[in-house]
């Protein structure tokens, strides 16, 4: 009873933190549009950036993770080892590693040349590849992510997902107003956003890893020795090739 009630407790506390940071994440989003509206040579491309760049991030992200996310974290119940939920975290992103480039082929082939008016082919297909490459960046947390959930550091999500939004923030309006890029400036953005969510989640289980765990979750299933238990196993690996 006692170990229900910290963990609802957890839930709540996390419950908190997750909507802070999107109250945050929306407060720096309105802020950067503003700065970027106001000193952006071509605001068209502040158009394209929030349609066609976010729906292509959004698009391939949910594709390929949304639903194992779910499964994953309802499978504490289940008699599962830790390295088969890793195995089906990493089916998400090899999933994501196929169609994130059929979906930035769709995006340049299939362009609204009136919506991309004023913009060049060559930036906004550059952009469009800076996204998937952030995509499967991105991915690359996944193991860890899903993980650190099961353990119930939402204190943890809620700090690196501010500290990736402040980042992108910051080096979109740098690219933008002070290096002059247009369109790019926002696909730096997202690099910066999953290059800041992955190295923060390394350095998580590098702490954890350091530690021996202690501490950290009471459900063997969410417990992990080293990045290497973070790796698809090899009957994995050869399913996946085949």
């Amino acid at each position: 009873m006692k170990a229900e009630k910290e963990i609802v407790g957890k839930a709540l506390v996390g419950v908190s933190y997750l909507a802070s940071v999107q109250f945050s994440s929306r407060i720096f989003t309105f802020l950067l549009n503003i700065a970027l509206t106001r000193y952006m040579q071509d605001p068209a491309a502040l158009g394209v950036a929030s349609i066609q760049l976010y729906l292509l991030y959004t698009l391939a992200l949910n594709l390929s993770r949304e639903t194992i996310r779910r499964v994953c974290l309802r499978l504490a119940s289940e008699s599962v080892k830790t390295h088969e939920v890793v195995n089906l975290i990493w089916c998400g992103i090899v999933l994501g590693v196929i169609i994130t480039p059929m979906l930035c082929l769709y995006f340049i082939t299939y362009v609204d040349e009136e919506a991309r008016k004023g913009i060049p082919l060559n930036e906004y297909t550059s952009s469009i590849w800076i996204v998937g490459l952030s995509i499967i960046i991105e991915l690359l947390s996944e193991p860890m992510f899903v993980l650190a959930q099961g353990q119930l550091q939402y204190s943890s999500r809620s700090l690196f997902e501010a500290v990736a939004v402040i980042l992108k923030c910051l080096f979109t309006v740098f690219a933008a107003v002070f290096l002059k890029m247009h369109l790019t400036a926002f696909a730096v953005g997202y690099a910066a956003y999953s290059l800041s969510l992955l190295l923060s989640y390394s350095w998580l289980f590098k702490r954890q890893f350091s530690r021996g765990n202690e501490n950290v979750s009471r459900n063997e299933l969410w417990s992990v020795n080293s990045f290497v238990d973070l790796c698809p196993s090899k009957g994995t690996i050869c399913f996946l090739l085949a």
